[in-house]
């Protein structure tokens, strides 16, 4: 895990913390996790790392305004879910072709961005994700800086998903225009 300088004390506390931890399994995360305000960390194993191409093993990393155990964190890890959560949608990108991933046909009129998986590919990708991915979590008492806090940490492990990354923009853009071209009127 390779960092810069830190912005603020809890920026320091929450990288030193999210380094020093043992990455849990999402079942275990849920039931584990506090319920309170921190910060999560998706990490790849070595073989994930691989598969995605990716030097580093943070993958993602977001503020839980108020709860680790947040909407966004179980979205991510369920299948059915890819449309609403841009972790896995950058991963079902990166992963297309190893996984052979299929997108759900939308309407070219659909609004909203992204593209959705077949119900088939979304169990695919939701089990090589409980198989290759752990979280890990910083807790703070403070909810009030916790988006700044997160972005410094963001910006000092530059997570591997990062859809202003040209690589993951353009697998992501793919998919999306895949999903428009297969749809029917």
């Amino acid at each position: 895990m390779t960092t810069t300088a830190p912005e603020t004390t809890q920026t320091a506390d929450a990288l030193a913390v999210l380094a020093a931890v043992p990455g849990m399994r999402y079942a275990e995360f849920l039931t584990a996790a506090p319920a309170v305000p921190g910060i999560v960390a998706v990490v790849a194993d070595d073989e994930a790392r691989a598969a995605l191409g990716v030097a580093t093993d943070v993958l993602a990393v977001d503020a839980a305004d108020e709860s680790l155990q947040c909407r966004r964190a179980r979205v991510a890890f369920q299948s059915g879910r890819t449309a609403a959560s841009p972790v896995r949608q950058a991963l079902a990108a990166l992963l297309a072709g190893t996984l052979d991933l299929d997108v759900e046909p939308t309407s070219p009129g659909a609004t909203g961005e992204g593209f959705a998986l077949t119900p088939e590919s979304e169990d695919e990708l939701t089990a090589w994700m409980r198989a290759h991915l752990s979280l890990r979590a910083w807790v703070t008492q403070d909810a009030a800086s916790l988006g700044e806090v997160a972005r410094e940490v963001a910006a000092a492990l530059k997570p591997a998903l990062d859809p202003a990354d040209a690589r993951v923009g353009e697998r992501l853009a793919a998919m999306t225009a895949a999903a428009r071209r297969s749809a029917t009127i």
